[in-house]
């Protein structure tokens, strides 16, 4: 509390003056004003503008990965692929290579892969007469999944009682998603995982159009 200041005139009675709240107690006061008033609204208007520049990020790197995904669909549309011809001819091999190598640099392994599996079956070919020829549709599907399942270090290997192509992939909790790529645009996949017990996950993917293919990041997304 102030002193006190005492005036007094002769006869009356005295009276007691109080000189007024000293600065620092009016300082305390605005302070405590803008601190409650003005603060917390700004970090919010700061932290919505981070939000929405985060967003923004994410937009526009979803729409670039989709528009890399539609070209890498538009060459692979126009890639000849051809397993009509003798066993013992490899042109055809090294052109499909050539024709992919050189728009797949983010996913060179996977089309090594891709390239080997088939060499590979060709040998099978090669000891037995009784094997399916290879489906160049399957093997087109399969080029158009390279950019999804590239991130998933697939095994890709030949169905010899329909020449279609399989990849397999293992899931985080150690299953295994094998997925048999069709020719007409059908994926088949099934994942088969322990929790409290063994338990399957199955079901088909169809796709009408190439680069459609890019919504079965949905099924991987069980890895």
């Amino acid at each position: 509390m102030a002193n006190p200041k005492i005036k007094s005139d002769f006869g009356k009675p005295a009276v007691i003056h109080y000189n007024e709240r000293p600065a620092a107690f009016d300082l305390n006061i605005q302070s405590v004003q803008v601190t409650n008033e003005f603060a917390y609204p700004i970090k919010r208007k700061f932290d919505q503008k981070i939000e929405k520049k985060t967003y923004q990020f994410h937009s526009t790197f979803e729409q670039e990965k989709s528009a890399n995904f539609d070209e890498w669909c538009r060459h692979i549309s126009t890639v000849v692929i051809d397993f009509q011809r003798e066993l013992n001819e490899s042109t055809d091999l090294d052109l499909l290579d050539c024709n992919i190598r050189d728009y797949s640099r983010n996913w060179k392994k996977v089309v090594d892969d891709f390239i080997e599996a088939i060499g590979d079956y060709r040998q099978h070919q090669e000891q037995y007469s009784n094997t399916s020829l290879i489906s160049e549709a399957s093997a087109r599907c399969l080029l158009f999944l390279i950019p999804l399942l590239a991130e998933h270090k697939p095994k890709i290997y030949i169905d010899s009682s329909n020449g279609c192509f399989n990849a397999d992939m293992q899931t985080r909790d150690n299953g295994i998603l094998t997925t048999h790529i069709s020719g007409d645009g059908k994926i088949f996949f099934s994942c088969v995982a322990q929790n409290k017990r063994l338990y399957k996950i199955t079901g088909t993917a169809k796709f009408k159009d190439p680069v459609d293919f890019i919504k079965f990041n949905k099924v991987l997304q069980m890895l």
